[in-house]
């Protein structure tokens, strides 16, 4: 048994060590069915999910969400420490312009440690759907933004991948980091003393949320740029204007939906109405 562990070990070490971007772009590009059948099945528990608890009792899974989420955010610290540097470093090296204008067939951090990551971070969207089956099956509210969010982040991730979509770098790098805050402080609220004050800082990650989406809001526009000027220049700018589409309209309905989610939270409260002198 210790041979056999030793041996898988070795094999994850080996896969993790030398990765194959092109094995993982082919794998995407050719199984399409996987997001698709895990779509379905998750569309089926937000909406149906609810019905069949509404005559039961919440499952006992606080233990499993306390782990799921250290599980997470180790995940996304560890993403971050790998991909954000490598982001920086051709960004101040070779420029935005290249980065998010390069040819698909430039492997230029596809093949790498930091490529393992930036691969991991688009299949990490398959388990995350797990968020909303603690959501579903704790009898707590699935809102609108939670699973769109999901549904087209998965899709998306899974099509950039295999296209090989040069922004996909930064958008990598940038939920990474907002996502080892975020699973950080779900973590934290799985301890009820640790509540009080982990609360204070709810506005803040919502926050970083919605910088998250400028941010994607800006790249895709500046690509566009880059893309609309490639055009009159000559320059070669290799763009999937299908994927920069889907990144402007995807990124443009998570900045509408967290800042309307932000200004219920923490906009101005409507004045409560004095009944007192109702009663005079």
């Amino acid at each position: 048994m210790k041979v056999a562990y030793q041996s898988a070990l070795d094999s994850v070490l080996s896969m993790y060590q030398n990765f194959d971007s092109k094995v993982a772009v082919e794998f995407t590009r050719n199984h399409y069915e996987f997001p698709i059948v895990a779509l379905s099945v998750y569309l089926c528990m937000v909406f149906l999910g609810p019905k069949f608890m509404a005559d039961r009792q919440p499952l006992a899974l606080r233990p499993a969400f306390k782990v799921w989420n250290l599980f997470l955010a180790t995940f996304s610290i560890i993403g971050s420490l790998y991909t954000v540097p490598e982001v920086w470093h051709f960004a101040t090296t070779k420029g935005l312009r290249f980065t998010v204008c390069q040819d698909p067939a430039d492997n230029y951090y596809y093949d790498s440690v930091g490529g393992f990551w930036f691969y991991a971070f688009g299949m990490s969207k398959l388990p995350e759907l797990v968020d909303t089956f603690f959501l579903v099956f704790q009898k707590k509210p699935v809102i609108f933004l939670h699973w769109y969010h999901h549904v087209t982040v998965l899709l998306y991730c899974w099509h950039s991948y295999h296209t090989r979509v040069g922004a996909g770098i930064y958008f990598t790098a940038m939920n990474y980091v907002v996502h080892s805050v975020m699973y950080s402080y779900y973590f934290g609220m799985c301890f009820p003393s640790a509540r009080a004050v982990l609360r204070k800082f709810a506005m803040f990650i919502t926050s970083i949320q919605l910088l998250q989406m400028c941010g994607g809001v800006a790249l895709s526009l500046t690509t566009a740029y880059y893309y609309q000027q490639s055009s009159q220049t000559g320059e070669q700018c290799h763009v999937n204007v299908f994927n920069l589409e889907m990144a402007f309209a995807m990124y443009t309905s998570y900045f509408i939906l967290f800042g309307a989610l932000f200004y219920k939270l923490y906009g101005p409260k409507p004045a409560k109405k004095d009944l007192s002198k109702k009663n005079e």
